[in-house]
């Protein structure tokens, strides 16, 4: 090894307390010096040997110091990755990666970021330590890992990681290293996974090789938002994947703008015709009463009440009841022209304390009946309040209208 000796090097050589005399002029040497520094050498060297008695009583304490401090240093290291007994969970040391304004990637270098493993093939990683935020870093199963019936695994809103509760808001970070932590490949095994409504980005390769059949490979995501795809390659802007992607009913055009077109955008949700009579909904149920007699069934997440013609009246209502903020009943209208003008009643009214998330499509006209309103919301005085919430999906509109007032002076109603 050729060692350079520049300015600064003889107060290194004092203050590790040791006596370089012996090496130095071969030090010097080796380096190929110009001879004027190695006439300096020889002037290092004999005020070194005149330090050297000084700093040979002086270097055994200094040393055993610095070994002592080193030693302190290495066991508070320990003790802060330390990993719980009895625990699984290993520790990352790293910068951390953030979401910041419009998606960009930041580091936030007072940070630590570490790693929770939940299994054997799900690793959890700090994203924010201000934000209590986490992503996914890891997602892997061999072949042999997935059974012949198949995989189905849901993402939570949250997980522990040394004791603190942090929210997933990210799969993957966006860099082509993920190809080698991403993956859950078996043409032969259908595969689901659930991504919560916390979830706000998607790594462009973190779905790259996560498939099996492509008929029974599904991907379900509960936000309405569209998660944003990062890259850290300007010209791949969308997620790659094969395979059916389930999104909340109103959203798939969003949906569609982050995804290949191999990417099967749908929706779940099911469709009433306020035409072929009045609707009644509790919770996740429905009870259509037809012509020829009532019809009852299970909502698939949404239920998206429609008129083929915006412009045909109908006297058929819509009560809702049930529903809680955790999880509300979600109704989409869609044309609906509902007019109790002749009749009496609201032409879609909430029950008391039911809990509701509307979604507006089209042109929809509801007027109450004589005394009614064209759409109540209950808050009885000693009732729960229902709660309404018209979601940011909505396209189109709503006309509300009350009842009118007959000749005698009484009725009306107000719009909502």
């Amino acid at each position: 090894m050729v060692l350079t000796l520049g300015v600064g090097c003889y107060h290194h050589i004092l203050a590790q307390g040791f006596s370089y005399d012996l090496h130095l002029k071969t030090w010097c040497i080796q380096s190929h010096a110009s001879k004027l520094i190695k006439e300096q050498c020889h002037l290092w060297t004999a005020r070194v040997r005149e330090k050297t008695k000084i700093m040979k009583k002086r270097s055994f304490l200094l040393v055993s110091l610095m070994l002592f401090t080193m030693l302190q240093q290495a066991l508070a290291m320990q003790n802060l990755v330390k990993t719980p007994t009895g625990s699984n969970i290993p520790i990352e040391i790293k910068p951390t990666d953030i979401i910041g304004n419009g998606g960009a990637e930041n580091q936030d270098k007072n940070t630590q970021s570490q790693a929770a493993e939940t299994s054997d093939n799900i690793t959890y990683t700090i994203l924010s330590e201000d934000d209590k935020t986490a992503y996914v870093s890891r997602f892997y199963f061999e072949t042999n890992d997935i059974p012949a019936e198949g995989l189905s695994i849901e993402i939570p809103e949250t997980v522990e990681i040394n004791g603190e509760t942090y929210t997933v808001v990210q799969f993957g970070k966006g860099n082509s290293g993920e190809l080698d932590n991403f993956k859950c490949y078996n043409n032969n095994a259908p595969l689901s996974i659930t991504f919560p409504k916390t979830i706000k980005a998607l790594g462009y390769y973190s779905l790259d090789m996560i498939h099996g059949s492509l008929e029974s490979t599904t991907f379900i995501f509960k936000n309405e938002n569209a998660p944003l795809a990062l890259s850290d390659d300007p010209n791949r802007l969308e997620i790659y994947c094969r395979g059916n992607v389930y999104v909340p009913y109103g959203a798939e055009e969003t949906y569609k703008v982050i995804f290949t077109s191999y990417a099967q955008i749908q929706s779940r949700h099911t469709n009433l015709t306020i035409t072929e009579g009045s609707i009644e909904v509790n919770d996740s149920k429905y009870t259509q009463h037809k012509a020829d007699g009532d019809v009852t069934g299970t909502i698939d997440e949404t239920l998206v009440i429609y008129s083929d013609d915006a412009t045909a009246e109908t006297e058929n209502s819509v009560v809702i009841s049930g529903g809680t903020e955790e999880q509300p009943v979600r109704v989409a209208l869609k044309d609906v022209n509902i007019n109790r003008a002749n009749t009496v009643g609201t032409a879609v009214m909430l029950s008391n304390g039911a809990y509701v998330d509307m979604i507006l499509q089209g042109t929809n006209t509801l007027r109450g009946g004589n005394s009614a309103a064209g759409l109540r919301v209950a808050a009885s005085k000693n009732e729960p309040i229902s709660t309404l919430n018209i979601c940011q999906l909505s396209t189109g509109t709503l006309n509300t209208y009350g009842g009118s007032i007959s000749s005698d002076g009484w009725g009306g109603g107000a719009g909502i």
